[in-house]
Protein backbone atom coordinates (compact mmCIF):
# COMPACT_ATOMS: atom_id res chain seq x y z
CA UNK A 1 0.00 0.00 0.00
CA UNK A 2 0.97 3.80 -0.92
CA UNK A 3 0.91 6.42 0.90
CA UNK A 4 0.36 5.28 4.50
CA UNK A 5 -0.31 7.38 7.56
CA UNK A 6 -0.67 6.40 11.05
CA UNK A 7 -4.18 5.16 12.75
CA UNK A 8 -4.55 2.95 15.44
CA UNK A 9 -8.15 1.67 14.35
CA UNK A 10 -7.88 -2.12 12.84
CA UNK A 11 -9.24 -2.84 9.38
CA UNK A 12 -11.59 -5.55 8.62
CA UNK A 13 -10.09 -7.68 5.88
CA UNK A 14 -12.16 -10.67 4.15
CA UNK A 15 -10.04 -13.21 2.60
CA UNK A 16 -11.51 -14.19 -1.14
CA UNK A 17 -10.78 -18.01 -0.85
CA UNK A 18 -11.84 -18.05 2.76
CA UNK A 19 -14.32 -15.33 3.34
CA UNK A 20 -12.97 -15.62 6.63
CA UNK A 21 -12.74 -12.14 8.65
CA UNK A 22 -9.26 -11.41 9.94
CA UNK A 23 -7.77 -7.64 11.16
CA UNK A 24 -4.87 -6.15 9.78
CA UNK A 25 -3.47 -3.33 11.60
CA UNK A 26 -1.80 -1.71 8.77
CA UNK A 27 -2.21 2.09 8.46
CA UNK A 28 -4.72 3.30 5.88
CA UNK A 29 -5.33 6.89 4.77
CA UNK A 30 -8.91 8.22 5.08
CA UNK A 31 -9.82 7.00 1.78
CA UNK A 32 -8.87 3.74 1.32
CA UNK A 33 -10.57 3.66 5.43
CA UNK A 34 -13.73 4.53 3.48
CA UNK A 35 -13.25 2.51 1.02
CA UNK A 36 -12.62 -0.36 3.56
CA UNK A 37 -16.13 0.67 4.91
CA UNK A 38 -17.60 0.60 2.03
CA UNK A 39 -16.45 -2.66 1.00
CA UNK A 40 -17.57 -4.06 4.03
CA UNK A 41 -21.22 -3.12 3.53
CA UNK A 42 -21.51 -4.37 0.19
CA UNK A 43 -20.07 -7.56 1.28
CA UNK A 44 -22.22 -7.86 4.13
CA UNK A 45 -25.11 -6.50 2.38
CA UNK A 46 -24.51 -8.90 -0.29
CA UNK A 47 -24.36 -11.82 2.18
CA UNK A 48 -27.74 -10.38 3.34
CA UNK A 49 -29.95 -10.82 0.16
CA UNK A 50 -28.24 -14.14 -0.87
CA UNK A 51 -29.07 -15.40 2.90
CA UNK A 52 -33.18 -13.77 2.30
CA UNK A 53 -33.11 -15.31 -1.33
CA UNK A 54 -32.06 -18.70 0.53
CA UNK A 55 -34.47 -18.95 2.72
CA UNK A 56 -37.44 -16.68 0.14
CA UNK A 57 -36.87 -20.04 -2.27
CA UNK A 58 -38.20 -22.67 0.36
CA UNK A 59 -40.59 -20.35 2.11
CA UNK A 60 -42.50 -19.77 -1.11
CA UNK A 61 -42.48 -23.24 -1.90
CA UNK A 62 -43.82 -24.20 1.37
CA UNK A 63 -46.47 -21.13 0.52
CA UNK A 64 -47.38 -22.63 -2.72
CA UNK A 65 -47.96 -25.64 -1.05
CA UNK A 66 -50.00 -25.19 0.94
CA UNK A 67 -52.11 -23.00 -1.09
CA UNK A 68 -52.22 -26.01 -3.86
CA UNK A 69 -53.33 -28.44 -1.33
CA UNK A 70 -55.93 -26.36 0.39
CA UNK A 71 -57.43 -26.04 -2.89
CA UNK A 72 -58.01 -29.38 -3.80
CA UNK A 73 -57.97 -31.53 -0.22
CA UNK A 74 -61.13 -31.30 1.80
CA UNK A 75 -60.65 -29.26 5.05
CA UNK A 76 -60.39 -33.02 6.53
CA UNK A 77 -57.89 -33.99 4.89
CA UNK A 78 -55.64 -30.72 4.51
CA UNK A 79 -55.67 -30.80 8.33
CA UNK A 80 -54.25 -33.60 8.48
CA UNK A 81 -51.27 -32.61 6.30
CA UNK A 82 -51.35 -29.45 8.91
CA UNK A 83 -50.74 -31.48 11.86
CA UNK A 84 -48.62 -34.07 10.45
CA UNK A 85 -46.35 -31.33 9.06
CA UNK A 86 -46.63 -29.69 12.65
CA UNK A 87 -45.73 -32.47 14.07
CA UNK A 88 -42.55 -33.09 11.65
CA UNK A 89 -42.14 -29.57 13.07
CA UNK A 90 -41.85 -30.00 16.47
CA UNK A 91 -40.02 -32.95 16.59
CA UNK A 92 -37.15 -31.34 14.21
CA UNK A 93 -36.87 -29.21 16.66
CA UNK A 94 -35.02 -31.58 18.51
CA UNK A 95 -32.61 -31.75 15.50
CA UNK A 96 -32.01 -27.62 15.18
CA UNK A 97 -30.81 -27.54 18.73
CA UNK A 98 -28.84 -30.05 19.06
CA UNK A 99 -27.24 -30.41 15.58
CA UNK A 100 -27.60 -27.01 13.44
CA UNK A 101 -27.54 -24.76 16.71
CA UNK A 102 -24.36 -26.02 17.93
CA UNK A 103 -22.85 -26.35 14.40
CA UNK A 104 -23.32 -22.28 13.85
CA UNK A 105 -21.66 -22.11 17.01
CA UNK A 106 -18.45 -24.53 17.04
CA UNK A 107 -17.96 -25.01 13.48
CA UNK A 108 -16.44 -21.48 12.91
CA UNK A 109 -14.57 -21.65 16.33
CA UNK A 110 -13.86 -24.91 17.91
CA UNK A 111 -13.55 -26.48 15.10
CA UNK A 112 -12.69 -23.83 12.86
CA UNK A 113 -9.54 -25.69 11.40
CA UNK A 114 -10.82 -29.05 11.21
CA UNK A 115 -14.24 -28.36 9.68
CA UNK A 116 -14.74 -31.35 7.08
CA UNK A 117 -13.64 -34.21 10.05
CA UNK A 118 -16.32 -32.23 12.61
CA UNK A 119 -19.00 -32.19 9.74
CA UNK A 120 -18.03 -36.08 8.88
CA UNK A 121 -19.34 -36.52 12.54
CA UNK A 122 -22.38 -34.41 12.00
CA UNK A 123 -23.19 -36.65 9.16
CA UNK A 124 -23.04 -39.59 11.59
CA UNK A 125 -25.37 -38.02 14.26
CA UNK A 126 -27.59 -36.80 11.97
CA UNK A 127 -28.13 -40.42 10.88
CA UNK A 128 -28.75 -41.41 14.29
CA UNK A 129 -30.99 -38.42 15.43
CA UNK A 130 -33.10 -38.15 12.07
CA UNK A 131 -33.63 -42.34 12.13
CA UNK A 132 -35.25 -41.55 15.96
CA UNK A 133 -37.50 -38.83 13.92
CA UNK A 134 -38.44 -40.94 11.36
CA UNK A 135 -38.92 -43.95 14.16
CA UNK A 136 -41.59 -40.74 16.09
CA UNK A 137 -43.30 -40.15 13.07
CA UNK A 138 -43.86 -43.83 12.59
CA UNK A 139 -44.83 -44.68 15.87
CA UNK A 140 -47.49 -41.48 15.79
CA UNK A 141 -49.02 -42.89 12.65
CA UNK A 142 -49.32 -46.39 13.93
CA UNK A 143 -50.95 -44.29 17.19
CA UNK A 144 -53.22 -42.73 14.72
CA UNK A 145 -54.06 -45.78 12.90
CA UNK A 146 -55.33 -47.60 16.39
CA UNK A 147 -57.36 -44.08 17.77
CA UNK A 148 -59.54 -44.99 14.00
CA UNK A 149 -57.30 -41.77 12.00
CA UNK A 150 -59.42 -40.73 9.63
CA UNK A 151 -59.12 -37.79 6.38
CA UNK A 152 -55.92 -39.83 5.82
CA UNK A 153 -53.98 -38.35 9.06
CA UNK A 154 -51.68 -41.90 9.18
CA UNK A 155 -51.01 -42.35 5.66
CA UNK A 156 -49.43 -38.29 6.10
CA UNK A 157 -47.66 -39.33 9.20
CA UNK A 158 -45.84 -41.84 6.88
CA UNK A 159 -45.04 -39.65 4.20
CA UNK A 160 -43.15 -37.33 6.67
CA UNK A 161 -41.20 -40.48 8.19
CA UNK A 162 -39.93 -41.55 5.02
CA UNK A 163 -39.50 -37.61 4.12
CA UNK A 164 -38.19 -36.85 7.38
CA UNK A 165 -34.30 -38.16 6.94
CA UNK A 166 -33.81 -36.74 3.59
CA UNK A 167 -35.18 -33.11 4.70
CA UNK A 168 -33.31 -33.23 7.70
CA UNK A 169 -30.01 -33.96 5.80
CA UNK A 170 -30.64 -31.06 3.04
CA UNK A 171 -31.00 -28.62 6.45
CA UNK A 172 -27.75 -29.91 7.65
CA UNK A 173 -26.16 -29.70 4.13
CA UNK A 174 -27.42 -25.96 3.84
CA UNK A 175 -26.62 -24.66 7.44
CA UNK A 176 -23.16 -25.66 6.75
CA UNK A 177 -22.31 -23.29 4.37
CA UNK A 178 -23.30 -20.26 6.84
CA UNK A 179 -20.91 -21.61 8.87
CA UNK A 180 -18.44 -20.71 5.80
CA UNK A 181 -20.17 -17.09 5.21
CA UNK A 182 -21.29 -18.90 2.07
CA UNK A 183 -24.78 -18.63 1.72
CA UNK A 184 -24.15 -18.31 -2.36
CA UNK A 185 -24.19 -22.35 -2.60
CA UNK A 186 -26.51 -22.67 -0.25
CA UNK A 187 -28.85 -20.65 -2.40
CA UNK A 188 -27.80 -23.09 -5.12
CA UNK A 189 -29.17 -26.09 -3.25
CA UNK A 190 -32.62 -24.16 -2.71
CA UNK A 191 -33.08 -23.62 -6.83
CA UNK A 192 -32.47 -27.36 -7.24
CA UNK A 193 -34.96 -28.40 -3.76
CA UNK A 194 -37.36 -25.32 -5.18
CA UNK A 195 -37.58 -26.44 -8.43
CA UNK A 196 -38.05 -30.51 -7.83
CA UNK A 197 -41.02 -29.61 -5.24
CA UNK A 198 -42.44 -26.59 -7.25
CA UNK A 199 -42.45 -28.26 -10.75
CA UNK A 200 -43.34 -31.99 -9.02
CA UNK A 201 -46.32 -30.06 -6.85
CA UNK A 202 -47.73 -28.43 -9.90
CA UNK A 203 -47.59 -31.31 -11.87
CA UNK A 204 -49.39 -33.79 -9.45
CA UNK A 205 -51.91 -30.99 -8.72
CA UNK A 206 -53.11 -30.24 -12.49
CA UNK A 207 -53.50 -34.29 -12.22
CA UNK A 208 -55.75 -33.87 -9.33
CA UNK A 209 -53.38 -36.60 -7.65
CA UNK A 210 -52.20 -33.91 -4.76
CA UNK A 211 -52.42 -35.75 -1.04
CA UNK A 212 -50.29 -35.47 2.21
CA UNK A 213 -48.36 -38.45 1.03
CA UNK A 214 -47.47 -37.04 -2.11
CA UNK A 215 -46.37 -33.59 -0.87
CA UNK A 216 -44.14 -35.69 1.82
CA UNK A 217 -42.52 -37.21 -1.43
CA UNK A 218 -41.87 -34.67 -3.21
CA UNK A 219 -39.80 -32.60 -0.46
CA UNK A 220 -37.59 -35.83 0.21
CA UNK A 221 -37.21 -36.24 -3.60
CA UNK A 222 -36.42 -32.14 -3.72
CA UNK A 223 -33.74 -33.17 -0.81
CA UNK A 224 -32.43 -35.89 -2.49
CA UNK A 225 -31.50 -33.89 -5.35
CA UNK A 226 -30.15 -31.23 -3.78
CA UNK A 227 -27.82 -32.92 -0.72
CA UNK A 228 -25.63 -34.64 -2.80
CA UNK A 229 -24.77 -31.68 -4.73
CA UNK A 230 -24.17 -29.92 -1.98
CA UNK A 231 -22.04 -32.37 0.25
CA UNK A 232 -19.77 -32.76 -3.15
CA UNK A 233 -19.11 -29.13 -2.45
CA UNK A 234 -18.52 -29.38 1.51
CA UNK A 235 -16.10 -32.66 1.35
CA UNK A 236 -17.54 -34.29 4.95
CA UNK A 237 -14.81 -36.45 5.81
CA UNK A 238 -16.95 -39.41 7.07
CA UNK A 239 -14.72 -42.30 8.36
CA UNK A 240 -15.98 -45.43 10.27
CA UNK A 241 -14.04 -44.44 13.66
CA UNK A 242 -13.63 -40.65 13.57
CA UNK A 243 -10.97 -38.66 15.58
CA UNK A 244 -10.19 -35.31 15.93
CA UNK A 245 -12.61 -34.46 16.77
CA UNK A 246 -13.87 -38.07 18.10
CA UNK A 247 -17.29 -38.59 18.01
CA UNK A 248 -17.89 -38.96 21.51
CA UNK A 249 -16.42 -35.05 21.98
CA UNK A 250 -18.77 -33.84 19.56
CA UNK A 251 -21.80 -35.44 20.66
CA UNK A 252 -20.73 -34.15 24.61
CA UNK A 253 -19.88 -30.73 22.92
CA UNK A 254 -23.48 -30.69 21.01
CA UNK A 255 -25.61 -32.09 23.89
CA UNK A 256 -23.76 -29.53 26.46
CA UNK A 257 -25.00 -26.56 24.39
CA UNK A 258 -27.94 -28.17 22.83
CA UNK A 259 -29.85 -29.03 25.66
CA UNK A 260 -30.32 -25.49 27.16
CA UNK A 261 -30.75 -23.90 23.34
CA UNK A 262 -33.65 -26.31 23.31
CA UNK A 263 -35.00 -25.55 26.55
CA UNK A 264 -34.66 -21.80 24.85
CA UNK A 265 -36.69 -22.66 22.33
CA UNK A 266 -39.41 -23.52 24.52
CA UNK A 267 -39.40 -20.92 26.66
CA UNK A 268 -39.00 -18.35 23.56
CA UNK A 269 -42.60 -20.10 22.15
CA UNK A 270 -44.06 -19.91 25.58
CA UNK A 271 -43.06 -16.02 25.42
CA UNK A 272 -44.50 -14.94 22.00
CA UNK A 273 -47.56 -17.69 22.18
CA UNK A 274 -49.12 -18.11 26.03
CA UNK A 275 -51.33 -14.76 24.88
CA UNK A 276 -53.83 -17.11 23.06
CA UNK A 277 -54.20 -19.89 25.67
CA UNK A 278 -54.79 -16.75 27.95
CA UNK A 279 -57.01 -14.90 25.16
CA UNK A 280 -58.98 -17.91 24.60
CA UNK A 281 -59.82 -18.96 28.42
CA UNK A 282 -60.57 -15.51 29.74
CA UNK A 283 -62.00 -14.05 27.00
CA UNK A 284 -62.87 -16.32 24.03
CA UNK A 285 -62.26 -17.32 20.33
CA UNK A 286 -63.07 -13.49 19.01
CA UNK A 287 -60.14 -11.58 20.87
CA UNK A 288 -57.48 -14.63 19.97
CA UNK A 289 -58.22 -14.37 16.70
CA UNK A 290 -58.27 -10.52 16.84
CA UNK A 291 -54.43 -10.93 18.32
CA UNK A 292 -53.71 -13.50 15.83
CA UNK A 293 -54.54 -10.88 13.14
CA UNK A 294 -52.20 -7.90 14.46
CA UNK A 295 -49.58 -10.76 14.94
CA UNK A 296 -49.28 -11.50 11.54
CA UNK A 297 -48.07 -7.81 10.82
CA UNK A 298 -45.24 -8.41 12.38
CA UNK A 299 -44.55 -11.71 10.25
CA UNK A 300 -42.55 -10.44 7.88
CA UNK A 301 -39.69 -8.41 9.80
CA UNK A 302 -39.68 -11.47 11.86
CA UNK A 303 -39.03 -13.63 8.75
CA UNK A 304 -36.51 -11.14 7.86
CA UNK A 305 -34.36 -10.93 11.04
CA UNK A 306 -34.62 -14.79 11.83
CA UNK A 307 -33.24 -15.56 8.12
CA UNK A 308 -29.74 -13.00 8.78
CA UNK A 309 -29.86 -14.52 11.91
CA UNK A 310 -28.01 -17.44 9.91
CA UNK A 311 -25.20 -15.65 9.39
CA UNK A 312 -25.01 -13.43 12.20
CA UNK A 313 -24.63 -16.35 14.56
CA UNK A 314 -21.36 -17.64 12.71
CA UNK A 315 -20.17 -14.71 12.49
CA UNK A 316 -20.80 -13.82 16.10
CA UNK A 317 -18.75 -17.13 17.33
CA UNK A 318 -15.85 -16.34 14.91
CA UNK A 319 -15.89 -12.64 16.61
CA UNK A 320 -15.79 -14.73 19.95
CA UNK A 321 -12.55 -16.76 18.78
CA UNK A 322 -10.75 -13.99 18.03
CA UNK A 323 -11.67 -11.33 20.38
CA UNK A 324 -13.53 -12.75 23.32
CA UNK A 325 -17.07 -12.48 24.91
CA UNK A 326 -16.45 -8.87 25.32
CA UNK A 327 -15.82 -8.19 21.40
CA UNK A 328 -19.08 -9.98 21.02
CA UNK A 329 -20.93 -7.62 23.33
CA UNK A 330 -19.43 -4.69 21.03
CA UNK A 331 -20.80 -6.56 17.76
CA UNK A 332 -23.82 -6.89 19.68
CA UNK A 333 -24.77 -3.35 20.36
CA UNK A 334 -24.03 -2.66 16.57
CA UNK A 335 -26.20 -5.05 15.49
CA UNK A 336 -28.93 -4.24 17.35
CA UNK A 337 -28.96 -0.86 16.49
CA UNK A 338 -29.24 -2.34 12.76
CA UNK A 339 -32.05 -4.49 14.18
CA UNK A 340 -34.08 -1.55 15.87
CA UNK A 341 -33.57 0.78 13.21
CA UNK A 342 -34.95 -1.67 10.31
CA UNK A 343 -38.05 -2.69 12.38
CA UNK A 344 -38.60 1.03 13.23
CA UNK A 345 -38.00 1.64 9.44
CA UNK A 346 -40.42 -1.28 8.42
CA UNK A 347 -43.15 0.15 11.09
CA UNK A 348 -43.33 3.28 10.04
CA UNK A 349 -43.92 2.67 6.59
CA UNK A 350 -46.87 0.27 7.21
CA UNK A 351 -48.18 2.89 9.49
CA UNK A 352 -48.37 5.27 6.62
CA UNK A 353 -50.22 2.52 4.47
CA UNK A 354 -52.04 1.28 7.37
CA UNK A 355 -55.61 1.24 5.85
CA UNK A 356 -54.85 -0.01 2.73
CA UNK A 357 -52.91 -2.97 3.62
CA UNK A 358 -55.61 -3.73 6.25
CA UNK A 359 -58.26 -3.82 3.73
CA UNK A 360 -56.11 -5.74 0.72
CA UNK A 361 -54.86 -8.22 4.04
CA UNK A 362 -58.34 -8.68 5.81
CA UNK A 363 -60.95 -7.18 3.15
CA UNK A 364 -62.42 -4.74 5.76
CA UNK A 365 -62.19 -7.03 8.78
CA UNK A 366 -60.27 -6.10 12.10
CA UNK A 367 -60.56 -2.04 11.26
CA UNK A 368 -62.24 -1.84 14.91
CA UNK A 369 -58.65 -2.93 16.47
CA UNK A 370 -56.06 -1.39 13.88
CA UNK A 371 -55.65 1.68 17.00
CA UNK A 372 -53.37 -1.52 18.70
CA UNK A 373 -51.15 -1.56 15.78
CA UNK A 374 -48.67 0.78 17.34
CA UNK A 375 -48.50 -1.39 20.44
CA UNK A 376 -47.93 -3.96 18.83
CA UNK A 377 -45.33 -2.11 16.51
CA UNK A 378 -43.71 -1.35 19.83
CA UNK A 379 -43.31 -5.00 21.32
CA UNK A 380 -41.86 -6.22 17.79
CA UNK A 381 -38.95 -3.76 18.11
CA UNK A 382 -38.41 -5.42 21.31
CA UNK A 383 -38.20 -8.62 20.68
CA UNK A 384 -36.34 -7.99 17.24
CA UNK A 385 -34.05 -6.09 19.34
CA UNK A 386 -33.58 -9.42 21.29
CA UNK A 387 -32.31 -11.25 18.63
CA UNK A 388 -28.96 -9.78 18.58
CA UNK A 389 -28.10 -10.33 22.47
CA UNK A 390 -29.78 -13.96 22.13
CA UNK A 391 -27.59 -14.70 19.28
CA UNK A 392 -24.58 -13.41 21.10
CA UNK A 393 -25.49 -15.37 24.15
CA UNK A 394 -25.35 -18.64 22.02
CA UNK A 395 -21.91 -17.78 20.00
CA UNK A 396 -20.13 -17.07 23.46
CA UNK A 397 -21.45 -20.43 24.17
CA UNK A 398 -23.81 -20.15 26.71
CA UNK A 399 -27.55 -20.85 25.69
CA UNK A 400 -28.17 -21.24 29.47
CA UNK A 401 -28.46 -17.63 29.61
CA UNK A 402 -30.70 -17.07 26.82
CA UNK A 403 -32.84 -19.70 28.18
CA UNK A 404 -32.59 -17.53 31.73
CA UNK A 405 -33.16 -14.56 30.18
CA UNK A 406 -36.57 -16.21 28.63
CA UNK A 407 -37.63 -17.29 31.82
CA UNK A 408 -37.74 -13.89 32.38
CA UNK A 409 -39.81 -13.25 30.17
CA UNK A 410 -42.40 -15.86 30.51
CA UNK A 411 -42.61 -15.04 34.16
CA UNK A 412 -43.44 -11.23 33.57
CA UNK A 413 -45.69 -12.37 30.66
CA UNK A 414 -48.06 -14.72 33.26
CA UNK A 415 -47.97 -12.71 36.11
CA UNK A 416 -48.84 -9.17 34.61
CA UNK A 417 -50.79 -10.89 31.60
CA UNK A 418 -53.09 -13.11 33.60
CA UNK A 419 -54.74 -10.38 35.39
CA UNK A 420 -54.63 -7.63 32.82
CA UNK A 421 -56.30 -9.87 30.13
CA UNK A 422 -59.31 -10.84 32.64
CA UNK A 423 -59.65 -6.72 33.35
CA UNK A 424 -58.59 -5.20 29.79
CA UNK A 425 -58.92 -8.39 27.31
CA UNK A 426 -57.34 -7.62 24.08
CA UNK A 427 -55.56 -4.37 24.94
CA UNK A 428 -54.14 -6.53 28.24
CA UNK A 429 -52.56 -9.45 25.89
CA UNK A 430 -50.78 -6.43 23.77
CA UNK A 431 -49.62 -4.92 27.11
CA UNK A 432 -48.29 -7.56 28.30
CA UNK A 433 -46.48 -8.78 24.71
CA UNK A 434 -44.88 -5.34 25.02
CA UNK A 435 -43.79 -5.64 28.12
CA UNK A 436 -42.49 -9.19 28.39
CA UNK A 437 -40.56 -8.41 25.30
CA UNK A 438 -38.80 -5.38 26.48
CA UNK A 439 -38.00 -7.92 29.76
CA UNK A 440 -36.41 -10.32 27.57
CA UNK A 441 -34.21 -7.69 25.66
CA UNK A 442 -33.30 -5.54 29.30
CA UNK A 443 -32.11 -9.03 31.15
CA UNK A 444 -30.73 -10.55 27.80
CA UNK A 445 -28.28 -7.71 27.41
CA UNK A 446 -27.53 -7.50 31.33
CA UNK A 447 -26.43 -11.26 30.97
CA UNK A 448 -24.39 -11.19 28.27
CA UNK A 449 -22.62 -7.92 29.70
CA UNK A 450 -22.37 -10.08 32.78
CA UNK A 451 -20.90 -13.16 30.92
CA UNK A 452 -18.50 -10.33 29.13
CA UNK A 453 -17.26 -9.31 31.85
CA UNK A 454 -17.28 -12.89 33.78
CA UNK A 455 -20.22 -12.26 36.29
CA UNK A 456 -22.97 -14.13 35.37
CA UNK A 457 -20.82 -17.28 36.61
CA UNK A 458 -21.59 -15.73 40.06
CA UNK A 459 -25.43 -14.64 39.66
CA UNK A 460 -26.48 -17.70 38.68
CA UNK A 461 -24.30 -20.44 40.59
CA UNK A 462 -23.20 -21.60 37.13
CA UNK A 463 -19.54 -22.61 35.92
CA UNK A 464 -19.01 -22.04 32.41
CA UNK A 465 -16.81 -24.23 30.91
CA UNK A 466 -13.46 -23.00 30.01
CA UNK A 467 -12.75 -21.65 25.73
CA UNK A 468 -10.14 -21.07 24.15
CA UNK A 469 -10.69 -17.48 23.04
CA UNK A 470 -8.61 -14.97 23.86
CA UNK A 471 -10.34 -13.44 26.27
CA UNK A 472 -9.61 -16.34 28.52
CA UNK A 473 -6.23 -15.14 29.54
CA UNK A 474 -4.69 -11.95 30.77
CA UNK A 475 -2.76 -11.40 27.28
CA UNK A 476 -5.72 -12.32 25.29
CA UNK A 477 -7.97 -9.70 27.09
CA UNK A 478 -5.50 -6.94 26.65
CA UNK A 479 -5.83 -7.18 23.55
CA UNK A 480 -9.29 -7.29 23.52
CA UNK A 481 -9.58 -4.14 24.91
CA UNK A 482 -7.51 -2.43 22.39
CA UNK A 483 -9.13 -4.45 19.26
CA UNK A 484 -11.91 -2.77 17.42
CA UNK A 485 -14.95 -5.32 16.35
CA UNK A 486 -15.25 -5.21 12.62
CA UNK A 487 -18.41 -3.85 11.27
CA UNK A 488 -21.22 -5.53 10.82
Amino acid sequence: MTNETTTNEPILVIAEDTLEPHFEEDSLTDKVGAQSARSRWLFWGGKGALTLTDQGLIGSSNFLIGILLARQLSPAQYGAYALAFEIFMVLSLVYSCLILEPMLVFGPSTYRDSFKKYLGVLVWMHFAVALGTAVLLGGSAWIAEMLGGSAGLPTALVGAMIGAPCVLLFWLARRAFYVKLDPKTSVLGGLIYGGVVLIGTLTFYELRLLSAFVTFMLMAAGALAASPILLSRLKPAVVLRPTCPSLREVINKHWSYGRWALAASVAAWFSGNIYYVFLGSLRGLADTGSFKALQNLTSPIGHVFSALGLLALPYAARAYKESGALGVERLSWRLTSLCIGGTAIYWVAFLLLEHPVLHLLYAGRYVDVAYLIPWIALGSVCRMATIVPMISLKAIQSPFLGFVAFVFSDIGACLVGVPAIWVFGLKGAIITYVLSGAIGLITSFFLLRSRARGGASGLFGWSFPASSSVSDSPVGRSQVEETTVPAA
